[in-house]
């Protein structure tokens, strides 16, 4: 269950502390990636940079309870983390989404074509 739902005077200071880290990366990373991965890197944590390296599974438990997550990775530098995209508020799609757009735009208007024609 995502710490998110509960009242902060039902949690403990730890998990206080790993709720805020967890609403922190996903702001972090919803405001600043453009194709819905971004990675926060544990030192860009400062005084809570520790703390995140000895929580780590509580903080990947946390990130993949939320909405906008779709999937975490963790590695020696940091969390990697996949956003729904409807999340990311500076999302650009990656030239295949693009390309896959528009031929599907180009067969749609080639079958309303086929049609008029009939």
């Amino acid at each position: 269950m995502s710490l998110d739902n509960k009242q902060p005077e039902q949690l403990s200071p730890e998990q206080v502390k790993i709720k805020e880290i967890a609403d922190a990366i996903i702001k972090e990373g919803t405001s600043h990636s453009t194709y819905g991965n971004w990675i926060s890197q544990y030192e860009n944590f400062g005084e809570d940079e520790q703390f995140a390296r000895e929580h780590t599974d509580e903080i990947i438990t946390e990130l993949v309870s939320r909405e906008e997550v779709s999937d975490v990775l963790e590695d020696e530098s940091g969390f990697d983390v996949n956003y729904y995209t409807n999340y990311v508020e500076n999302y650009e799609p990656l030239d295949e989404d693009l390309e896959r757009e528009e031929e599907e735009r180009i067969r749609m208007s080639g079958e309303q074509t086929s049609k008029a024609e009939m």
